[in-house]
């Protein structure tokens, strides 16, 4: 099963802040809480990621062609 994330994209920012993330997987229906992405993130298994002090954020086309990887099992 193919899930199309083009309607998610074009409403994301250039970077998706993971403190943020929870409020855009409700508003978008993005699937994950920012606890799975940390999860994931801390096994090297999460979308390429981006770090500015504490902050983790994920560059927008990474983590829709993440995303879509994720959502076809691999």
């Amino acid at each position: 099963m193919e899930i199309n994330f083009t309607e998610a994209a074009a409403a994301l920012p250039p970077v998706v802040w993971r403190n943020r993330w929870d409020s855009f997987a409700e508003k978008l229906g993005l699937p994950f809480k920012a606890r799975t992405l940390a999860n994931l993130d801390c096994k090297n298994e999460g979308p390429p990621r981006v770090q500015f002090g504490k902050r983790i954020g994920y560059p927008k086309d990474g983590l829709i062609e993440w995303l879509n990887t994720r959502a076809k099992g691999k």
